[in-house]
């Protein structure tokens, strides 16, 4: 095991030990050689702190979304300080995984949604078209109305009020065209 020693740190007696990801906060008034596993004699560690991180990428843009947390615990008499910092590393992981992966799941979601909404304003679209016929016109809306029903429930009530009212105007205009054609 390699740490680096950054030397003292603004607190008096306080020396900041880096080993990979982790940070673990030694009090003593030395100055400190670490070699490799190996205890170093009169040092009492009583608090260690890992910080760990992640980047994704944007599953479907350029761009990444970053995240990370950091971990601290004050240790009691005989804990282990290598325990507990493997302890905070899988903790510390596990909330950065899950915290990633619910971005990925949103994004996806959100494409997904805003996919349909682009496929539910076309067909609205050729409702609001003339030169198709009444039979054209319920086949959209009924498309539309199955486009609607995988949306998130928030949203359907909005697009259904929207393919209603473009398909109700539309026979509205055809049979108002019908009257003022003989």
């Amino acid at each position: 095991m390699e740490l680096l020693n950054l030397g003292p740190s603004p607190l008096d007696g306080t020396f900041e030990l880096f080993h990979a990801l982790s940070l673990v906060r030694i009090y003593d008034s030395y100055r400190l050689k670490v070699l490799g596993d190996e205890e170093v004699a009169g040092m009492e560690v009583t608090e260690v702190a890992v910080e760990i991180g992640e980047t994704r990428n944007h599953p479907f843009e350029y761009g990444n979304y970053r995240t990370s947390v950091r971990l601290q615990a004050v240790l009691d008499e005989g804990d282990d300080h290598r325990e507990v910092v493997r302890e905070l590393r899988m903790t510390g992981a596990l909330q950065v995984a899950q915290e990633c992966n619910q971005w990925v799941d949103a994004v996806r979601e959100n494409t997904r949604v805003l996919g349909l909404v682009r496929e539910i304003k076309a067909l609205i679209q050729n409702v609001r078209l003339q030169g198709y016929t009444f039979s054209d016109l319920q086949r959209y809306r009924d498309r539309a109305a199955a486009k609607i029903t995988e949306l998130p429930e928030d949203l359907r009530d909005h697009w259904y009020d929207e393919v209603n009212t473009a398909y109700e105007e539309r026979c509205e205009r055809e049979l108002a065209s019908q009257v003022a054609d003989p």
